[in-house]
């Protein structure tokens, strides 16, 4: 009789610990100290400017629902020149190990109403540029703000390989006076 009770004790711990870890694993969100913000101000003639942004890495990105629950980082662009300005973004690979090289993990680099690339990281490799976006965007006198989304797309298939693994991303910009 010690022997049933101790092993449906067992099961019951053992459920229980499966349902709880899986149930934290599934409802992650971000909250406001995920995010970053960026502000870029270009004044006076530019011929050609390049920011170092800043670096990308969060250890703790799993699959979500939506783009706006994993890693953001908000981009805000003006300028005080009456020149038209151009922007380029880049996202270099530092770190981007075996199990992230997957379709599900995504970025998107887009505004509220446009969206300026996007993708997988599941054909690239450390040390490789991504090019955000494929046409450069206008820098304007007015104020804009554009997102960088990085995340784990619930909706598709994730390997259980992409778990415990680390990425490092560094975010720059090119900023010129022409659109090529």
């Amino acid at each position: 009789m010690k022997k049933i009770i101790s092993g449906v004790v067992a099961v019951t711990i053992l459920i229980f610990v499966v349902v709880f870890s899986t149930y934290a694993w599934w409802t992650w969100s971000s909250n406001k100290e995920d995010n970053t913000n960026i502000t870029f101000t270009i004044e006076g003639l530019v011929d050609k400017i390049s920011y170092n942004v800043s670096h990308v890495n969060s250890p703790n990105l799993i699959p979500v629902s939506s783009k706006t629950k994993g890693y953001i980082t908000n981009i805000n662009l003006s300028q005080t020149s009456s020149d038209k300005l151009y922007a380029t973004f880049y996202l270099d690979i530092t770190t981007l190990d075996l199990g992230l090289k997957d379709v599900s993990f995504r970025y998107e680099l887009s505004s509220n109403d446009k969206t300026y690339g996007n993708g997988s990281f599941a054909n690239y490799n450390e040390e490789d540029t991504i090019i955000l976006n494929s046409e450069p965007i206008e820098v304007t006198n007015t104020s804009s703000t554009i997102s960088l989304y990085i995340w784990i797309d619930g909706e598709l298939d994730n390997s259980s390989s992409m778990q415990n693994q680390n990425y490092q991303f560094n975010l720059r910009a090119n900023i010129t006076d022409q659109t090529n």
